[in-house]
C-alpha cells in the first residue's frame, strides 16, 4: 500500500512539471522547459511503475491471507454434537432397503424411515412414552374453537423425535398461554402448557385442569382435574406439586400468581435424556 501511494504522488508531480514545463515554453524559455519536461516524464513513468507493482503486491497478499474461523458458541458445539451420527455397532442388520436401488423407503407419520436401523439400536433411542396418548388427542382438540391454538412442528435436536408447539393470548384475562407437545412417530413422550403474566392465575384455573384429563390410560379425569385445581392453590415458587398416574407423572410448578406450569411425562424420561445427550 505504501508504494503504490509513492508511486502515485510521484506521477502526480510529474504531470504537473510536465504543465509546467509546457507553460515556460510558451513563454521562450525553450531549454529551462525541455529540462522540467524530462524530469516531469521521467517522474510520470517512474511513479506509474511504483504504484502498479505496490497494488499487485497487495493484491497478491490479500489473496493469500488466511481467514479466521468462526467461532461457536456453545449451543452449536452442543448441536454439532448431537447430529453426530452414531457408529453402527457390529453386528447389526442390514438395511431392508439398500441406498441407490431406486425403491423408495417406507416411512412413518413422522417421516422417520423404517428398516434403516437394527432392533436393537431402535429399542436404545426409542424415549419412554406416555402409554395410549397420541399428539393430536391434545392438537386435534386446542385447535377448535373456542381455543384456538395454531401449531408449528419441527424436529427436535437431541433427541429422535418431533415438537409442536403453539402460543395464544386468553383474552378474558391478557395472559399468555403456551403449550409443548413432544411425540415419537403417533405417541406423546412429554407435553407441558404454561400461563403467564398478570391473569395468570384465573386462566390457570381453567386450562390447567382441562390439560390435566389427556386421555392415557389409567387416567381418571375427574380426580386428574380435581388435583390440579388443589395444585393451583398449593403450589409455591420452588416448590412444585406433584403426581403419579401408573408410569405417567404430573407436575404442576410455578411462581403464583403470575406464572404457572403443567408438565406430563413418562416418569423414565429424566434418566433415558441423561443417556441420549451424553
Amino acid at each position: 500500500m505504501f508504494l503504490a501511494l509513492i508511486g502515485f504522488l510521484m506521477a502526480l508531480v510529474g504531470v504537473v512539471a510536465i504543465f509546467y514545463a509546457a507553460f515556460t515554453f510558451a513563454f521562450g524559455r525553450r531549454s529551462h522547459a525541455r529540462t522540467t519536461f524530462r524530469g516531469g516524464l521521467f517522474a510520470v513513468i517512474l511513479g506509474f511503475v511504483l504504484f502498479f507493482v505496490g497494488a499487485t503486491t497487495d493484491y497478491k497478499k490479500g489473496e493469500q491471507a488466511p481467514v479466521a474461523p468462526a467461532k461457536q458458541t456453545t449451543e452449536q458445539k452442543a448441536e454439532k454434537l448431537a447430529e453426530t451420527p452414531k457408529a453402527q455397532p457390529s453386528g447389526a442388520e442390514e438395511p431392508a432397503v439398500q441406498p441407490g436401488t431406486g425403491k423408495s423407503e417406507q416411512r412413518t407419520e413422522e417421516g422417520a424411515p423404517i428398516g434403516n436401523q437394527s432392533k436393537q439400536q431402535n429399542e436404545e433411542l426409542r424415549p419412554p412414552v406416555i402409554p395410549g396418548l397420541k399428539w393430536v388427542d391434545i392438537t386435534l382438540n386446542l385447535e377448535r374453537k373456542p381455543y384456538g391454538f395454531r401449531f408449528k412442528r419441527h424436529k427436535n435436536k437431541y433427541t429422535p423425535s418431533f415438537e409442536r408447539e403453539a402460543k395464544k393470548r386468553d383474552p378474558d384475562t391478557g395472559a399468555e398461554m403456551y403449550v409443548r407437545v413432544q411425540s415419537h412417530d403417533d405417541n406423546v413422550v412429554l407435553y407441558e402448557v404454561s400461563v403467564s403474566g398478570n391473569g395468570a392465575k384465573h386462566t390457570a384455573s381453567w386450562l390447567m385442569p382441562y390439560m390435566s384429563t389427556a386421555p392415557f390410560d389409567g387416567n381418571q379425569q375427574t380426580r386428574s382435574k380435581q388435583w390440579a385445581l388443589q395444585a393451583i392453590e398449593q403450589v409455591r415458587q420452588g416448590k412444585p406439586v406433584h403426581r403419579q398416574v401408573g408410569d405417567v407423572l404430573m407436575e404442576l410448578s410455578g411462581s403464583p400468581p403470575y406464572f404457572y406450569t403443567l408438565q406430563v411425562n413418562h416418569k423414565d424420561l429424566e434418566e433415558y435424556l441423561l443417556h441420549a445427550l451424553r
